[in-house]
Parts: C-alpha cells; structure tokens; sequence
C-alpha cells in the first residue's frame, strides 16, 4: 500500500539576538530581513532540490521542476512564550512537471539538502543584519551567528525552553533583575 506523505515542514528560524531585537525592540528591518532570507532559501529549494521521479527506459530518475507550492507561516514566540522569530514554510507534496502535469515530489533532494538550504537562510539574513549596521558573533563550527548587541546573558534569559529541553545551560538571572 502506498504511504502518501501530504508535505513537508521546513523551518525557519532566526537567532535569538534576532529574534529579541525584532520581537522586543521593535526592529522592522530586521523582520523584513528574516522574510527575504525565508524567500531566498526557498527560491534556492525550488530551484535546485524539487523534483519528480520519472520513469525512464534506464529505470527511476530524478526530474527537477522548479515548482513549488508553499505556505508560509511566522511564528514569533517559542512555546514558553520567549521571543522566537520563526518561519514555518510547508511545502507540498506537489509539483508541477515540464508537461504542465502535477506530480508527487521526490523529497529525497529535500532531504539532502536541508543543511544547505538553512545555511543559505542564514547567510541571507546575516548579510542583511550587516546592512543594517549590527555586529556578528559567528559559530565557526556550523555557521549559526548571533548579533553582538544582544549579551549573552540576556540571551540565556530571555531562552527558557531551551533550557527546559536541555539545550543550554540552566537559565541565569534576568539581566534587569
């Protein structure tokens, strides 16, 4: 029996100096930033990893189609209520091939490429803070950054179901406590 799968959740999500100076601070430019880095990986996604499967004379082949159906939903706090700049784009699991017929897609690129395509939003959206004037502190390790402005501590207090999960260290005190 055929398992069909209705889409895909690829998230989004913003530093938390990001995040604060956006949903606390009020910083519109750096929202408007956080939707074009989304748009921006998301191009790169319909452009370089969707697909169909197409069978051929050789067996199963992968066909890219550059069709994308997606939802966007931004989220702006964490489940603790914390400030958390987030976008939930769902793809679908449907994709338009080059004779103009809908398809189901082969989520295997998907899958390969999900490491790029979240490097991708992040170096969009870091260029942009950029632009704007802030400072980065970058994770040489895996290229995750956050915003200088923000200190850490107010970072840590301000991420309390990261905490919860196990994530980070245990919360500090609050900064303006």
């Amino acid at each position: 029996e055929i398992q069909h799968t209705p889409g895909w959740d690829l998230t989004f999500s913003a530093p938390k100096s990001v995040s604060i100076l956006v949903e606390i601070g009020g910083d519109e430019r750096l929202r408007a930033a956080h939707d074009r880095a989304v748009e921006t990986a998301l191009q790169w996604v319909e452009n370089n990893a969707l697909g169909t499967r197409q069978r051929t004379s050789e067996g199963q082949v992968f066909e890219g189609t550059g069709s994308i159906v997606v939802a966007r939903f931004t989220h702006h706090t964490s489940r603790n209520q914390d400030p958390s700049l987030h976008t939930h784009s769902v793809v679908m699991n449907a994709t338009e091939d080059a004779q103009g017929t809908w398809r189901s897609l082969h989520s295997i690129e998907l899958f390969r490429n999900k490491m790029v395509t979240g490097q991708i939003y992040r170096n969009e959206l870091a260029r942009e803070a950029l632009a704007l004037g802030y400072s980065l502190d970058v994770n040489g390790k895996d290229g995750t950054f956050e915003l200088r402005e923000i200190p850490e501590n107010y970072r840590q207090a301000l991420s309390t179901r990261r905490a919860q999960v196990g994530v980070t260290p245990p919360r500090v005190a609050a900064p303006w406590s």
